[in-house]
């Protein structure tokens, strides 16, 4: 992903039961948007599924355009609610994001996943690191050995 490419995204959280909790957002900043989702959310993202559009508009009337065909799933914010064991809730996400995005991009485009084991383990590493630098700066701060 270049630093320019805004994606649209769709991170699926299941909260228990039947009912899957959708978060439809962009961002240039997937990683980041993930990790700072996760730190909100009580129970892990199951999938992340991503697109890339190659101008932040696009992206903007894209998420905006799948927002109002998602009306009646909406639940607070950017976040939609669908009971994927109906079909009619499953048709309704799939023709939104068909919709919207066959008119920003036209009919050939396709979900990326992420694979989220390799998304937990890449948060942790960084989590990780960020610790270790900020025990050394304190260690340093304080002239106390580093080990």
């Amino acid at each position: 992903m270049t630093s320019e490419e805004t994606r649209l995204y769709v991170m699926v959280v299941d909260m228990g039961g039947d009912i899957r909790h959708f978060k439809i957002e962009i961002s240039s900043k997937l990683m980041r948007r993930i990790s700072g989702v996760q730190t909100g959310c009580p129970t892990p993202i199951d999938l992340v599924m991503s697109v890339p559009l190659p101008l932040r508009f696009m992206a903007e009337a894209a998420e905006k355009h799948m927002h109002a065909l998602l009306a009646e799933h909406h639940v607070t914010g950017e976040w939609f609610a669908f009971n994927m064991k109906l079909p009619e809730h499953k048709a309704a996400f799939h023709a939104a994001a068909k919709a919207a995005l066959d008119r920003q991009l036209g009919p050939d485009w396709a979900w990326s996943y992420a694979d989220m084991k390799i998304v937990r383990s890449a948060m942790a590493a960084t989590r990780s690191k960020e610790r270790q630098n900020l025990l050394h700066a304190y260690r340093m701060a304080k002239g106390l050995p580093m080990w």
